[in-house]
């Protein structure tokens, strides 16, 4: 099944729990949830769990991003961030950078991930992928990315897959600044070991693992 929405989320506090949800044993019925996957996402230089979350249906996702959200972070006593956006308008520039979340395969495994959004708004339709997406396969290190269009906001961003940490951390330093300088925008960046969750990404589904 397509994905029609993608949710990053984190929560703030602590002490991580690797998972906005918890780590999700075998029995969780991810189709039940409406999600297609979650890859779960922690690193202790910035003491945040987070994820990013493949959904079925926008309204599924929507109700994931604010209530469910809401209520973990109130019952943890922590803050959250959440980030709502739409699948298929990014399906053609993703497949371009092996993105998993549309069938791509990783040519190494993945030792780590970048969330990267610029506060802009510009209709996918209209923004550079078709120019940047050239570049962007000569980055070292990079083994994918998943495109990002704010729902209903329009901002750009991406999920990024690295072959290692210190591949991750030099795009987070240097180009994604760098872009952000380009294009007029104030970023927002992450970056995560993957390896710090990799266990618990066997049983969510998580694409980025076999």
């Amino acid at each position: 099944m397509p994905p029609a929405a993608f949710v990053y989320a984190e929560l703030h506090g602590p002490d991580p729990v690797n998972s906005t949800l918890g780590q999700p044993g075998p029995e969780i019925d991810l189709q039940g949830l409406g999600l297609l996957d979650i890859t779960l996402l922690s690193d202790n230089r910035n003491n945040t769990s987070a994820g990013f979350y493949t959904f079925a249906d926008a309204g599924d996702a929507t109700l994931f991003a604010t209530k469910t959200l809401s209520d973990k972070a109130r019952s943890l006593g922590v803050t959250y961030v959440s980030r709502l956006f739409d699948a298929p308008s990014v399906r053609c520039a993703s497949l371009e950078m092996n993105s998993p979340h549309f069938a791509g395969v990783l040519a190494k495994p993945v030792k780590a991930f970048v969330y990267a959004e610029m506060q802009v708004s510009v209709p996918f339709e209209n923004a550079p992928w078709r120019d940047r997406n050239p570049v962007l396969k000569t980055q070292p290190g990079l083994l994918a990315k998943t495109w990002l269009s704010g729902l209903r906001t329009n901002t750009l961003g991406g999920f990024y897959a690295f072959d290692s940490v210190e591949t991750a951390w030099a795009y987070a330093l240097d180009v994604v600044p760098k872009t952000a300088i380009a294009v007029q925008a104030a970023p927002y960046t992450r970056v995560f070991n993957a390896s710090q969750s990799e266990e618990a990404n066997r049983y969510s589904n998580s694409p980025y693992f076999d």
